[in-house]
C-alpha cells in the first residue's frame, strides 16, 4: 500500500516553511517521504511529523552535492571510520556530521516549539525519546 501524501504547509507553521521551502528539492521530497512513512505506520503526532519535515534543514546552503551525501551513508554503514576522518575535514563531510545541530540553531532562531528543536537536534527532550527513535527509524528506511 503506498504512504499517504502530505503537504508540508498542511504541518508547518509559517517561519517552519519558509525553513523547509529553503531546502534543496530532494532534501524537501526526502523530508516529506518521512513524515509519509510515519502517517503509513499509523504515526499522525503533529510534534513528531512537523520534525520529521524539519530534520535535514541544517544541510541547506551548505555546499553539500549528491556524490557527498552518497559517499557519506556508504562509509557509515561501511567505514564508519572513514567517515569521522571525512567529519574533521570539513567542508561537505563536515556539513554533513553537523547538520542536526545547524537544523536544530536555524529552527531555534525562528522560534520553533524546543521539542521538534530537540528532535530535530536529535537530543529529545524528556518524554519524547519515543518520538526521536520513530523519527530516526522513519529516516532510515526512506
Amino acid at each position: 500500500m503506498p504512504a499517504p501524501s502530505l503537504r508540508a504547509d498542511d504541518w508547518l507553521s509559517r517561519a517552519e516553511l519558509s525553513l523547509f521551502e529553503g531546502q534543496p528539492r530532494g532534501d524537501r521530497r526526502h523530508a516529506e517521504r518521512v513524515a509519509e512513512r510515519l502517517l503509513a505506520r499509523g504515526h499522525s503526532d503533529r510534534l513528531l511529523l512537523r520534525a520529521a519535515l524539519l530534520h535535514d534543514v541544517g544541510k541547506a546552503g551548505r555546499g553539500i552535492g549528491l556524490a557527498d551525501r552518497v559517499l557519506w551513508v556508504v562509509a557509515g554503514r561501511a567505514a564508519p571510520r572513514l567517515r569521522a576522518a571525512l567529519a574533521r575535514r570539513g567542508g561537505a563531510f563536515g556539513a554533513l556530521a553537523d547538520h542536526a545541530a545547524v537544523g536544530a540553531s536555524r529552527l531555534r532562531a525562528a522560534g520553533v516549539d524546543p521539542r521538534v528543536v530537540a528532535l530535530v537536534a536529535a537530543h529529545p527532550l524528556p518524554g519524547d525519546e519515543h518520538r526521536a527513535r520513530l523519527l530516526a527509524e522513519a529516516d532510515d528506511s526512506v
